[in-house]
C-alpha cells in the first residue's frame, strides 16, 4: 500500500513526458485519458463506499417491514461493477503505453501482454516481475468479463454490517471459471484500490527510465 503521494511521483513525471515522446502517437491525448481514468477510479471508489450504508439501511428496512424493492442494492451492484471496469480501462491504456515504449514487442492489450510475458522467459524481465504481482488484475478481468459479456452479479448480505457480491460465471463453450464470491465489498474495493496504486508506482518507477525526457512538454500547474 502506498504511504504517500510521493510514491506516485515517477508515475506523474512519466505521464508528463508521455506528451512529448514520439514513440507514443497522440501522446497528449493518452496523458489526458490516463489522468481522467485515474480520477474516475477515485470518484467511483468513493461512490461505492458511500452507497454501502444506504444499501445496509434499506436491507434493515426490508427485514423489518417484510417487503421492499432492493433499489439501493441494485445501485450498489452497478457502481461496484463500473468501478471494476474503470480499473480495467486504465490498465488497457497503460498496456498501450508499454506497447509503444517497449518498441511494440508486446501486444497492445494489457491482458495479452501479461499472458505473453509470464509465458516467455527473458522477455522484458523487469516488466514481467511487475506484472507477476498483479494477481488483482486477473480477478478484475474475470469479474469485468462476466458482468460485461454475460450476466451482472448480485449484491449479497454477509452480515448486518457488510455486503458481498456474487456472480455465477458463464462462457460460450469450455469450462467456466469458478464462481465469483466477494465476502466484503468495502474491504475488496479498498484493497483493490491500494493494489492499483502500488502497481502504478512500480509502473512509473520502471518506465520513467524508458521515456524520452529530452523533449520539452507543457506542465499544467
Amino acid at each position: 500500500m502506498l504511504k504517500s503521494k510521493e510514491d506516485l511521483r515517477n508515475f506523474d513525471i512519466l505521464l508528463a513526458f508521455l506528451k512529448g515522446d514520439p514513440r507514443v502517437p497522440d501522446g497528449i491525448r493518452w496523458y489526458f485519458s490516463i489522468s481522467n481514468k485515474l480520477t474516475a477510479i477515485e470518484i467511483l471508489r468513493k461512490d461505492v463506499l458511500e452507497q454501502i450504508p444506504k444499501c445496509l439501511a434499506e436491507q434493515r428496512s426490508i427485514e423489518e417491514k417484510g417487503y421492499g424493492q432492493g433499489t439501493e442494492a441494485l445501485i450498489l451492484g452497478i457502481k461496484y461493477e463500473v468501478f471494476l471496469n474503470s480499473i480495467y480501462a486504465l490498465c488497457e491504456n497503460l498496456g498501450y503505453v508499454a506497447h509503444c515504449l517497449l518498441n511494440r514487442k508486446l501486444p497492445e492489450h494489457f491482458h495479452k501482454q501479461k499472458k505473453k510475458l509470464l509465458k516467455t522467459e527473458g522477455l522484458e524481465p523487469t516488466y514481467s516481475k511487475i506484472l507477476a504481482k498483479t494477481t488483482w488484475y486477473d480477478e478484475i478481468h474475470t469479474m469485468r468479463t462476466q458482468s460485461t459479456h454475460y450476466l451482472s452479479g448480485l449484491i449479497t448480505f454477509s452480515s448486518v454490517t457488510a455486503v458481498g457480491y456474487f456472480n455465477m460465471p458463464k462462457v460460450e463453450g469450455g469450462t467456466p471459471p469458478s464462481e465469483i464470491h466477494i465476502q466484503n465489498v468495502e474491504e475488496h474495493v479498498n484493497q483493490i484500490f491500494a493494489d492499483v496504486l502500488s502497481f502504478l508506482s512500480s509502473f512509473g518507477n520502471y518506465f520513467i527510465g524508458l521515456i524520452n525526457q529530452e523533449n520539452r512538454v507543457a506542465r499544467f500547474v
